[in-house]
């Protein structure tokens, strides 16, 4: 029981890591795209 719970807590904290991951890139496509606009525009 505790072996199981514990591989749930992991296997979960590992999605939202990879979750972490993906959003942040994808964050940074659209910051990178806000201050390439910024700087194209006077």
């Amino acid at each position: 029981m505790q072996m199981s719970w514990t591989h749930h807590a992991l296997s979960s904290a590992w999605i939202g890591v990879e979750r972490g991951r993906v959003r942040q890139r994808v964050w940074l496509r659209v910051w990178l795209r806000i201050a390439r606009f910024e700087l194209t525009t006077p």
